[in-house]
């Protein structure tokens, strides 16, 4: 090998060590032709700026596959027309599944993970009522006092999750029996039969969007960013489970009012 050869390899070896990061990858950004899906309100965009008339709802129709290896760092400007919005700016990411649903809290906000009870007797399609027993007393707060979610199925190490096979309680519809079961009473009937031992969790309401940092807007620009991964680290929050895609997510509840949005983008960093 020549001494020229073998510099050059020593170069390349000492680039290669002290190599930068791979540069960040911008996945979305906002431009006049990006196309959104506005389900409340009305949006118009010129070159790239959008004017949300409030209240206001809408989405990103382009959707990003998830790399477990990579952060995730959603970002945008907004400013109010008439100062302080009354209600927060929710911005943030909507989570798909691998079959492209939308994934809702529901499905996987668990509100005592490890408090896993039991179907007690046979309950038939249709039944408006269901016996519970095992490990149910953390559910009682909140099952007096609030409707919630029986997630049928679930599994003691969150492996079920998101779980979509769901009944609904009613609102303070649990009472204690006295063999020392649980009588919960269901919202709607039954849309499918329960055996007994079927394993259950209890699961409630929450926003379904991977917010970044709910806040309100005021007249100047407000900056919004905020970053997540498949698993949580330091100020990086974790995407929910079974998150397969992303999109752009946003919303605010203001009956009046406009917001003019600038710089949303989506960048995809290594972790």
């Amino acid at each position: 090998m020549s001494f020229g050869f073998r510099l050059a390899a020593l170069g390349a070896a000492l680039l290669a060590a002290t190599a930068l990061p791979a540069a960040e990858k911008v996945l979305f950004q906002l431009k006049g032709d990006t196309k959104l899906r506005v389900t409340r309100g009305k949006v118009t965009n010129k070159e790239g700026v959008l004017t949300a008339k409030l209240p206001v709802t809408f989405f990103s129709t382009e959707r990003f596959k998830v790399d477990p290896a990579k952060v995730y760092t959603v970002s945008g400007s907004f400013t109010s027309s008439l100062g302080e919005t009354k209600d927060n700016l929710w911005f943030g990411f909507v989570p798909y599944d691998a079959q492209g649903k939308e994934i809702f809290s529901q499905t996987y906000n668990r509100l005592v993970p490890e408090a896993i009870a039991e179907v007690a007797a046979d309950a038939k399609q249709g039944d408006t009522k269901i016996v519970v027993k095992g490990n149910f007393k953390p559910w009682l707060p909140s099952l007096k006092n609030s409707d919630r979610f029986l997630a049928v199925d679930a599994k003691a190490d969150g492996s079920d999750l998101p779980n979509s096979k769901l009944v609904r309680t009613a609102k303070a519809g649990a009472a204690l029996r006295d063999d020392g079961s649980l009588e919960v009473t269901l919202l709607k009937p039954l849309p499918f039969a329960l055996t007994a031992g079927t394993k259950l969790a209890l699961h409630t309401w929450g926003v379904s969007y991977l917010v970044v940092s709910p806040r309100k807007a005021a007249s100047g620009e407000n900056l919004i960013s905020g970053s997540y991964a498949v698993k949580a680290e330091d100020d990086i929050k974790a995407f929910c489970p079974g998150a397969a895609s992303i999109g752009i997510a946003f919303f605010c509840r203001d009956k009046e009012g406009e917001l003019e949005i600038r710089d949303l983008k989506i960048v995809e960093s290594d972790n």
